[in-house]
């Protein structure tokens, strides 16, 4: 009822879960494929929101093969639960928006750094060695990443709700830096 009275005209679907591999199968499944879905068909019906943003992530396409850059083009091939649940979500968008003429568009966000993010990430654990004086320890270090600063994400988004009307109905694009 409260989401209905507040009527929103936008709705972003930033959440997620199965990075954790505490987390329950079943409930990265419903959260990530289920959920998005079933609440962008209920806004349909009971508000006037007709434009959705859904944070997809990288992990849809899986390992980058032959060390090429991946694009909107490349095949996904998500290699655990996370990616392979989130990559669910984006076909099954893509078919709400065609079906129900609402605009979605969907960001596959590449790996975010910035402030409060977990202490077991890479940057994190970068600073506090230096910062301790203390050996860092990674793998081999021979995968590629694309590193994205989360207020670059934010700025952005602002720039995509001002500019969404130019995009067409249904858009996925890749939120990285492009660089290596």
């Amino acid at each position: 009822e409260r989401i209905a009275t507040f009527d929103p005209d936008i709705t972003i679907f930033a959440f997620g879960k199965g990075l954790s591999p505490d987390d329950d199968m079943r409930q990265v499944i419903l959260t990530n494929s289920i959920y998005p879905v079933e609440v962008a068909k209920w806004l349909h019906t009971h508000t006037r929101c007709r434009c959705f943003i859904q944070l997809g992530t990288c992990f849809e396409y899986g390992h980058s093969t032959s060390g090429e850059l991946l694009s909107e083009n490349s095949v996904p091939r998500p290699f655990n639960v996370y990616g392979a649940s989130k990559l669910s979500t984006r076909f099954a968008l893509e078919h709400f928006s065609q079906t129900s003429g609402d605009q979605v568009i969907y960001l596959l966000l590449f790996t975010l750094f910035g402030p409060g993010e977990a202490t077991g990430r890479v940057t994190p654990t970068l600073f506090n060695a230096a910062q301790n004086y203390l050996p860092a320890h990674f793998s081999d270090g021979l995968q590629e990443r694309d590193f994205v600063y989360s207020a670059d994400v934010s700025l952005f988004m602002v720039r995509l709700l001002e500019e969404r009307y130019r995009l067409p109905q249904w858009q996925l694009l890749n939120v990285c830096s492009g660089e290596r």
